[in-house]
């Protein structure tokens, strides 16, 4: 401290010296005190002033020594800052002594490292103004430089000199350790100084020198990046003219970069995209906004143009950004979207011309400047047919229709006829556009190529056309992609097919499923029934929405719920796949079948189970089947046939009782004897060879022969011989069985194929052989007639005298009749009470008529019978003679058929011979019965109704429904023209039912609309009422049309109810019970028995209208009003109701009110009208009442 202020210490001592001398002076001067006092004083203020001194100087001392260790403290702090900032700047620091040694700080030392350590010299000597507490480490300048790498040792060592020689500062850089070591960089910077060492600094500049050398790898790796890669890197200026190009440029334009700078963006690009990038220039412009993507498409050197993705980006006042080339995946991508999408139409059942069409427009959107059109093989694959071309005029496409596929039909036709790619690059110069060279040029059109369209099998089927507007040839690359654009239609166009033939496989397998002859059914795991086909349905009696309620176990039958359980478990698990099992069902009707169930489970593609497929197979004839196996082991030992079983070497194995009791041998005797000649046969060996062959060929042999027992009898027998194949041989089974009986039955059986079992005369089938032959055998002159007699009213005598009389009476006339001919005359009985005569070899027709009236004289009297009384019997005789009325026998029998029933409807007991007129009346008959079937099918028919009346107050109360036939060409015909014939065809059972259904139907109307009726009478013919489902068609009607009952009433004639009475009983017993009313149409022209009438469960007798002409107020000439009189007590006797039919005059009336009779009908109140005429008739009475 003193060393360092002596100035300014001894200034303060001089003032404080003179300040001191000169201030007491004064006072002892001015005190005026004595010489001794002043002396006394002198010495102290001496003292005084030392000591005054001395404290000064120990404060002021003090003062230095405190400010001298904060500046220590102060320093040492600064040193402790140096000494950290140095090791985070890796810095050190050295100087030289007088003896030029390198000292080096305790931070040097660190970063120079332990080599330079180990080379310290000794630190004696060394300068004490030192700025480092830490003891400097000595080294040679030599030492230093064996530190630093091989290469820089010279370098450095000239600096050092030329430093030593010329002061100044230097600073150099040099690498720390050797080619072994890792090395690091050191910048070294030294200062002469005035006293002649140097001072200096040492650094490590790794840390920088390595980010130096990755920012420099940096640079050259983007300048290379730019430089080599694959995108164009771009800048511009907000305005787009391009200010930087990288060299990826040309390689992709073709374009010189230096011609290309200071060009605008837009002028580069397709003009279709040109407004859209001026746009986006604006907005980058405007700071609208920052960066924007695209896909556009760049205009090549030669024309093309090629799709690159644009990235620009704003980077102050430029623009910075890239061009990629994404052609190839541009492509890919749209080929991949065209993929899709017609993935998506076909899945959307599109057509095919629409998808054709979807698959052109996108080939043409990524390349605007095609024209594609796809042309498909109609199905004898001569001729094109264009199926899309969405952009080429109509006038050509016709001139395309069907183009023949040959070489010279254009590209397309020329394609698919090589099947393979064809172009044209100049179509006025190519001579397979001879035809259609002009169409082309309409369209604009002057070159082309087209690829073939094939199918799976590599056959064209179609073509694939695309056109230009210029003469061209396509690259390679565009033909690759149209090439899948082509595969892409063929696979659109197989996969509609595919999916039509999927369409059609599924149809046979929903139809398989439907109609399979087996049941298949889904179960789900709740073992409900999903799903069932039809015949599963009709095998359980079930119908599906049945099934769907009930699950398998309702089904099963109880003793069998358990069997399964176990496979079901298994299959549940995973363990097995399916399971097989056999139980049985219990039907809808009770019955119980046994099944065959093939079980699968489906499972999901996680393997979680889903449902069951149920295989069923009715098995109950199997089972059957089986248990018929176990009895044909019993059938083999108790069969009436003989049964022998027979080795691979014909010899016996076994043979059944029955065979040893035919052939008269025990088994002993028989088993293991050849059977190559039957034992006992009675055949040459030929035969038996032949036989043999026949089983070995065939199979089987199966043959009549005689068969001799041992003790010489022989017998007929039917012997079959099959061929059987066991597990281990094959052996033989002969069945033998004994045909005596059954060759007695046949001769009996031949004689009644041909004769009447009654009347032992020739049948049918007997007189019609005869009569063939007799046709074959007659002359140009010769002639035959056939006679067909029928027995007038025999079905009254089997009704009233029983069969057995009846069967008596058929004999005596075939007796009688036999009586009448000749011996060579045939006689047969060909039907009930028909008989068949045939008269050969006639010279005169007259001839018949005598002969028919001598049978005609046999019947006049009465015939004589040993079981009853004497019975009178009229014939009706039709006679046809050949060639005239026929050249066939079946001929010849109808005719005379159409003879005899002219008799019989002429009145009976006469005979007509057969005549043309008959043919034609039968052909009438035929046309009727045809348009009768047509007007059923064309709802021809109509109904009317005829009002019924209370007689006593004139009141209707019910209406009776009677059929008309409204003909379209011949207009209204007749009933009795039509039901007769109803009736014979059998066509009257679905009139009568169409009668029943409108008459409910228009009862119900009238019901509604308020009319006050209670009957509707419907008649029922003969046919109908012995239909068994009668009471079920009634009932059914009834109930549809919501009809009480008691207001139908049925009619049914008096023959119909006689007919058959206990059928006719049970029939009418049905009917009641449905609660419907029963009425007698007509009675009193039948043969009733009042006995039978009695049981009835009748509610009505109906006067047939024949008794209301000439009925008057006596009993009259025709006993007419006694009849009706009776018919009215009779009714009112059996307590049933009488209405008289017929009633046309009020004097009619007034009888019949005078008898009693409660209803009636007929002109006298209306005709029969239609139900709109009805309706109104019946409320004008009603208010006329």
């Amino acid at each position: 401290m003193l060393n360092s202020h002596p100035l300014r210490l001894a200034v303060l001592y001089a003032l404080i010296s003179i300040v001191w001398v000169t201030t007491s002076d004064y006072l002892l001067e001015h005190l005026n005190l004595n010489h001794v006092i002043v002396s006394e004083l002198q010495t102290f203020k001496g003292i005084g002033f030392v000591l005054c001194i001395t404290v000064l100087l120990y404060l002021y001392a003090r003062r230095g020594e405190l400010a001298q260790a904060r500046l220590i403290a102060d320093l040492q702090q600064r040193t402790d800052q140096l000494y950290q900032a140095q090791a985070l700047a890796k810095l050190g620091d050295w100087q030289t002594d007088q003896q030029g040694r390198m000292l080096w700080s305790s931070q040097a030392i660190t970063l120079l490292g332990r080599p330079l350590l180990d080379k310290a010299l000794p630190s004696e000597g060394l300068p004490s103004d030192d700025l480092s507490d830490q003891s400097p480490q000595p080294t040679s300048l030599t030492s230093f430089l064996d530190c630093l790498h091989p290469d820089d040792r010279a370098f450095v060592a000239k600096t050092f000199d030329t430093l030593n020689r010329q002061p100044g500062q230097v600073s150099v850089t040099a690498r720390l350790g050797n080619s072994s070591e890792a090395l690091r960089w050191l910048v070294i910077e030294g200062k002469h100084r005035q006293d002649g060492r140097v001072f200096g600094t040492v650094q490590d500049i790794t840390d920088h020198k390595r980010a130096e050398e990755a920012l420099l790898e940096s640079q050259r790796r983007y300048r290379d990046l730019v430089e080599y890669a694959p995108v164009v890197v771009f800048e511009s200026d907000l305005a787009g003219r391009w200010q930087f190009l990288s060299p990826a440029w040309e390689r992709l334009t073709g374009k010189a970069t230096a011609n290309s700078l200071g060009e605008t963006m837009p002028e580069h690009f397709h003009s279709q995209e040109v407004q859209q990038l001026r746009q986006v220039l604006n907005e980058f412009r405007d700071r609208a906004r920052q960066t924007w993507s695209g896909i556009l498409r760049l205009c090549l050197k030669g024309g093309d143009h090629r799709w690159v993705a644009v990235d620009i980006h704003r980077v102050g006042d430029r623009l910075q950004g890239i061009l990629n080339d994404i052609h190839h995946e541009f492509q890919a991508d749209e080929l991949q979207r065209a993929r899709n999408a017609v993935l998506d139409e076909l899945l959307g059942r599109q057509s095919k011309r629409s998808i054709l069409t979807g698959i052109a427009q996108r080939l043409e959107n990524l390349y605007p400047e095609m024209r594609v059109i796809i042309q498909l093989a109609d199905a004898s694959r001569q001729f094109l047919r264009v199926s899309a071309a969405p952009s080429l005029p109509d006038h050509y496409l016709s001139a395309l229709e069907n183009t023949p596929i040959t070489a010279e039909s254009g590209t397309c036709g020329a394609a698919v006829h090589r099947n393979g790619l064809v172009i044209s690059e100049n179509i006025e110069q190519d001579s397979r556009w001879q035809d259609l060279r002009e169409a082309a040029q309409e369209a604009g059109i002057r070159s082309g190529w087209s690829l073939p369209i094939r199918d799976e099998n590599e056959e064209a089927v179609g073509a694939f056309g695309v056109y230009y507007r210029t003469p061209m040839r396509p690259e390679r690359e565009t033909i690759s992609l149209v090439t899948e654009f082509a595969r892409l239609a063929a696979l659109a166009i197989r996969q509609q097919r595919q999916d039509a033939e999927r369409h059609e496989i599924e149809q046979r397998f929903r139809a398989t499923f439907e109609h399979a002859a087996i049941g298949i059914t889904l179960i789900n795991l709740d073992l409900y029934w999903m799903r069932c086909n039809q015949y599963f349905c009709t095998m359980v009696g079930y119908t599906l929405d049945e099934l769907q309620t009930r699950t398998v176990l309702d089904l099963t039958h109880p003793a069998d719920l358990a069997l399964g359980h176990d496979k079901a478990e298994a299959l549940l698990n995973g363990t097995v796949d399916s399971y097989e099992l056999q139980n049985r069902y219990i039907c809808k009707n009770g019955q119980t079948i046994w099944v065959d169930l093939d079980v699968t489970l489906i499972r999901n593609t996680r393997g979680q189970p889903q449902y069951y497929i149920a295989v069923i197979e009715d098995i109950t004839l199997r089972k059957q089947q089986e248990q018929s196996l176990r009895q044909a082991a019993a059938l083999f030992e108790n069969s009436l046939d003989g049964i022998v079983i027979l080795d691979q070497q014909r010899c016996v194995l076994t043979a059944n009782p029955t065979f040893q009791t035919l052939c008269g041998q025990p088994v002993k005797t028989l088993r293991g004897a050849r059977m190559d000649i039957p034992l006992g046969g009675r055949q040459d060996a030929e035969f038996y060879r032949t036989l043999w062959r026949t089983v070995q060929r065939h199979g089987i042999w199966e043959g009549e022969m005689l068969w001799r027992r041992p003790n010489g009898m022989s017998f007929p027998c039917w012997l079959v011989i099959t061929r059987i194949k066991t597990q281990k041989q094959r052996q033989y089974v002969m069945v033998l069985r004994d045909t005596s009986a059954l060759k007695e039955s046949e001769a009996r059986l031949a004689h009644l194929a041909h004769f009447d079992p009654l009347t032992n005369l020739p049948n049918r089938l007997l007189a019609r052989t005869r009569l063939e032959h007799a046709v074959k055998r007659m002359q140009a002159d010769d002639q035959i007639a056939v006679i067909l007699l029928d027995l007038d009213h025999f079905r009254t005598i089997n009704e009233s005298y029983g069969h057995p009389l009846g069967d008596e009476v058929l004999r005596v006339v075939a007796r009688i009749l036999k009586a009448s001919l000749r011996n060579e005359d045939t006689l047969a009985r060909i039907g009930g009470d028909e008989f068949l005569i045939i008269i050969e070899s006639l010279d005169r027709p007259e001839e018949i008529a005598s002969l028919v009236q001598l049978i005609r004289q046999r019947f006049e009297t009465p015939l004589n019978l040993a079981e009853s009384d004497e019975i009178f019997l009229n014939v009706s005789l039709g006679i046809s003679l050949y060639p005239n009325d026929g050249t066939t026998a079946d001929e010849l029998i109808r005719n005379a058929d159409t003879a005899m029933h002219l008799a019989k409807s002429q009145g009976r007991d006469t005979y007509r011979f057969y005549t043309q007129a008959l043919t034609e009346r039968a052909r009438r008959r035929l046309s009727l019965e045809s348009r009768l079937r047509m007007a059923l099918q064309r709802d021809d028919f109509v109904l009317h109704y005829q009002p019924l009346l209370e007689v006593a107050s004139g009141q209707p109360f019910g209406v009776e429904a009677l059929v008309r036939w409204q003909d379209p060409e011949h207009g209204m015909i007749s009933p009795a023209d039509f039901i007769p014939l109803a009736e014979e065809t059998g066509l009257i059972i679905p009139l009568g039912l169409w009668v029943l259904e409108q008459a409910c139907r228009q009862m119900r109307q009238w019901l509604d609309n308020g009319l006050a009726l209670n009957t509707i009478a419907v008649n029922l013919s003969p046919r109908q009422f012995a239909q068994a489902d009668l009471p079920q068609r009634i009932a059914q009607a009834l109930e549809h049309y919501q009809l009480p009952a008691h207001m139908l009433e049925l009619e049914i004639t008096e023959g119909t109810l006689m007919e058959n009475v206990e059928a006719t009983l049970s029939s009418l017993a049905m009917l009641k019970a449905l609660g419907v009313r029963i009425a007698v149409d007509d009675f009193g022209t039948g043969y009733s028995s009042l006995a039978y009438l009695r049981r009835f469960p009748l509610d009505k007798l109906k006067i047939d209208q024949s008794f209301m002409r000439d009925i008057r107020n006596d009993n009259g000439e025709h006993g007419n009003q006694a009849i009706a009189a009776a018919i009215i007590a009779l009714g009112h006797g059996l307590q049933l109701e009488v209405l008289a039919e017929g009633v046309e005059t009020q004097e009619q009336l007034d009888v019949m009110r005078r008898l009693g009779c409660q209803q009636c009908q007929g002109y006298l109140f209306s005709r029969p009208l239609p139900p709109d005429a009805l309706e109104s008739w019946y409320r004008e009475r009603h208010r006329s009442l």
